[in-house]
């Protein structure tokens, strides 16, 4: 049984200087977990920027903060089995796991970010969801 679910999303941020910051999440990048968290726990530029600088996610959780060891996976096993709500306070980055070139892109154009199933985009102090060219605050 495979308990992780790859649902791919990216994060983009639009900066102040009107270009777009953004980030690869992998897993549950679905409306009701990363879309959750983004609303609830990511709803400033700076709680924004500061998720954007960690760059590109595993897992995203409720503090823009990398916890590497979340990648030992008897360490998240432990977790999962005597408090499962825990490994949400900290996100799981590919640099915290040793990755390199793993930071977040800026780009000129929403389009130049790379499509995935899940497209979040924090604007104006709001979330929206992108839909081809469609912006869906939810």
């Amino acid at each position: 049984m495979n308990i992780f679910m790859s649902t791919h999303a990216s994060i983009t941020l639009k900066t102040k200087d009107n270009k777009y910051k953004s980030v690869y999440l992998h897993h549950d990048g679905y409306i009701s977990d990363a879309g959750e968290k983004l609303k609830n726990y990511y709803n400033t530029y700076e709680k924004v920027d500061q998720l954007l600088n960690l760059g590109n996610l595993s897992s995203l959780g409720e503090n823009p903060i990398d916890e590497p060891k979340l990648w030992d996976m008897d360490y998240y096993f432990e977790m999962m089995k005597n408090s499962p709500k825990k490994i949400d306070y900290a996100c799981r980055t590919y640099k915290g796991r040793g990755d390199t070139d793993e930071d977040a892109i800026v780009v000129d154009d929403l389009k130049d970010i790379p499509f995935q199933e899940y497209e979040y985009l924090f604007e104006n102090g709001k979330w929206y969801l992108l839909d081809g060219t469609d912006k869906v605050e939810f």
